[in-house]
């Protein structure tokens, strides 16, 4: 889908910064929970009446590409650092899309990279 190819880069990055201090497994495993959350991120979306996936297909584009901006390189191709600080950016800004954009991935990201312990049947560490 086209909202995949434009929402992917940047909902990797979202799970990275989100997920990073939850309990979770060993490194190797750890990226491979990550990606299985951007797949179940993007299968929420696909379930989402057009109209609201279209906002937030729209939404994510510019915060990707609104990095080249400030950092001069897109969102997703920061470094972690960078990226946290233009999450908190817009977590804090004054557009209220903005900010319900950051709230929405960074509860989706917690609440189904949690629940993929329970569905892949893995040890929290």
């Amino acid at each position: 889908m086209i909202s995949h190819h434009l929402t992917r880069p940047a909902l990797r990055a979202f799970v990275q910064i989100f997920c990073a201090g939850l309990p979770g497994v060993a490194a190797g495993r750890r990226t491979f929970i990550q990606e299985k959350t951007v797949q179940d991120v993007l299968a929420c979306l696909d379930l989402m009446p057009r109209y609201m996936r279209l906002g937030l297909v729209v939404w994510t584009a510019v915060f990707e590409w609104s990095g080249l901006l400030w950092r001069g390189k897109r969102f997703s191709r920061q470094a972690a650092k960078a990226r946290e600080r233009q999450v908190r950016f817009w977590g804090r800004g004054r557009i209220p899309a903005g900010r319900e954009l950051i709230r929405f991935y960074q509860k989706m990201s917690i609440f189904i990279y949690c629940a993929q312990f329970e569905k892949e049947g893995l040890p929290h560490e």
